[in-house]
């Protein structure tokens, strides 16, 4: 058995894995006293009461827990992020307060800051605050992320082209940055279609399950063994998601037949599309295609009435995904399209060089047995459902080999 110091962080994330969040907790209670895991064994401690439906008992430990890692920084910064990402953002202003006298006024606790200053659309203010944390530690990439978007949002295109170029340089292929870069082009009316092509780039597939010649029978035996995993209440906090739940766990590990006949289903229309994409060596998605592919994550979301995906990026991905396994018969509204993914759409309110807000540039009604494959670097989300029926899907995310 390990016996490093590591060792009850990685106990509790293996039990979180399996569900057993009971079992999980006294571990990372334990590695709360670890500067190295302390912030990750806060977040896994207060996500696991939040999907359980105890938010109350949460709020209710923070103190306690706080005082396990008082001298750790993160953990402050973790904490009031999970509050504000629960709607509780006077609670988490307070929270960087404490901080702050703690600590004074540190990189991250202004990052943190800026962050709650952006979605209370306070642009000027967060720019600011990022701007200030940035000029204490260069080079810091969540900071880099928190000024580029308060940037973009206050009229600064210019200031957050340059910080995605400069972290580029660092992580070439990440896929925030790739999405900060495009929207900056977009902000600055430049052309940036040759990297967000939606009529290209976004192409819907119908897969051809194995020892099925009916889709809505294979999605219906696929939506029974998906139930089963979705026991949680909440979705996840740090997630795009919201009303709604996610599966805990890869889905690529799991045992049961169906899922992985799934995931072999999957393999025509990947190669179908790296095919027709082609490989083009001065392009940030294109260049990456070898014509193999590793599928690197996937899980299952369920949304319910009100539910819906905010815009997001899949950062560390190259192609992303979305399967339909279950929709409502409210996608078939063509006026409102509830339901339905776009693509383009950032998720905050910036303005291209005309003063008008950007929208999406493409929108995809979705169809049971449909997978959906689009570069990971496109901002797409959903909208609100409005009825208390179930939408269920099953993506995947994949790199080149």
């Amino acid at each position: 058995m390990p016996n490093g110091k590591n060792y009850p962080f990685v106990r509790g994330q293996i039990l979180m894995q399996m569900h057993k969040f009971e079992e999980a907790t006294p571990y990372n209670k334990q590695a709360l006293s670890n500067p190295k895991t302390a912030a990750a064994s806060f977040q896994n401690i207060c996500q696991a009461m939040w999907m359980n439906g105890e938010w109350d008992k949460a709020i209710a430990d923070m103190s306690v827990l706080l005082e396990k890692s008082s001298h750790n920084e993160s953990v402050y910064v973790t904490a009031a992020r999970m509050l504000a990402k629960a709607d509780e953002k006077q609670m988490a202003y307070e929270m960087l307060d404490i901080a702050d006298k703690r600590f004074g006024k540190r990189p991250a606790l202004l990052g943190a800051r800026a962050r709650f200053l952006i979605e209370d659309e306070e642009m000027q203010a967060a720019y600011e605050c990022a701007r200030n944390g940035l000029s204490m530690a260069p080079g810091d990439l969540s900071l880099m992320a928190e000024f580029a978007d308060s940037a973009l949002a206050s009229g600064r295109a210019d200031e957050a082209m340059q910080a995605a170029n400069a972290a580029l340089k660092m992580i070439p292929n990440n896929q925030f940055w790739i999405a900060i870069r495009t929207t900056a082009m977009r902000a600055l009316g430049q052309d940036q279609t040759y990297f967000t092509n939606t009529e290209k780039f976004v192409v819907p597939f119908e897969i051809e399950p194995e020892g099925y010649s009916n889709l809505d029978e294979y999605n219906k035996d696929l939506k029974a063994v998906l139930d089963d995993l979705h026991k949680l209440n909440e979705h996840p906090l740090d997630q795009s998601l919201r009303f709604g739940t996610q599966t805990v766990g890869d889905l690529r590990f799991s045992e049961h037949p169906l899922l992985k006949a799934h995931f072999r289903s999957l393999d025509k229309p990947i190669r179908e599309y790296m095919k027709m994409l082609g490989h083009d060596e001065r392009h940030p998605f294109l260049k990456r295609n070898t014509g193999e592919y590793l599928i690197t994550g996937s899980w299952s979301v369920k949304l319910r009435k009100a539910g819906f995906h905010v815009s997001h990026v899949h950062p560390q991905g190259w192609i992303s995904s979305a399967y339909y396994v279950e929709v409502p018969d409210e996608v078939n509204d063509e006026h409102t399209k509830p339901g339905w993914i776009h693509f383009g759409k950032p998720p905050l309110p910036i303005r291209d060089i005309n003063g008008k807000l950007m929208d999406y540039e493409r929108i995809i009604k979705p169809k049971a047995g449909t997978l959906v494959l689009f570069p990971s670097y496109l901002w797409h989300g959903t909208n609100p459902l409005t009825q208390n029926a179930p939408r269920m899907t099953l993506p995947i995310d994949v790199v080149p080999i």
